[in-house]
């Protein structure tokens, strides 16, 4: 009985994040920009443990991205259970024409909070806002 307990008491939640990065490369913000942000991106968390995670999101430069159905942080995205997946898409959406960001390299990341082993997660990106005026 006593290893049983032991066993149980050693299961613990760990978090996958598929990519790890998101390099959304030269954005031109020129075009009429898709409702999902920039050159989006899938984001999937999924739970490769053996209990149950309690996800959010805690930090996302909302003044360059997109997080489709999302406007400002922290974020719950509740609970997922082994083996259960969550989707996001993640899409530039502006950057600092005062601050001087236009053709230079703009990145930050997106913290991810949970009570898994690997906690927290994060999410590096870059992008690098352009304007291709036609002539």
């Amino acid at each position: 009985m006593l290893g049983f307990l032991f066993l149980a008491c050693g299961a613990t939640g760990e978090l996958s994040v598929f990519p790890s990065s998101l390099n959304f490369g030269e954005v031109d913000f020129q075009t009429e920009m898709p409702e999902e942000g920039y050159a989006a991106l899938t984001v999937t968390l999924k739970n490769v443990g053996e209990t149950d995670l309690d996800i959010s999101l805690n930090h996302i430069d909302f003044d360059h991205l997109c997080l489709q159905g999302f406007d400002t942080a922290p974020i719950s995205l509740g609970t997922l259970t082994p083996n259960q997946s969550y989707t996001i898409k993640v899409g530039a959406c502006d950057y600092s024409r005062e601050s001087g960001e236009r053709d230079t390299l703009v990145s930050d990341y997106i913290s991810i909070e949970h009570n898994g082993a690997n906690a927290p997660s994060s999410i590096q990106w870059s992008f690098t806002p352009v304007e291709n005026i036609a002539q």
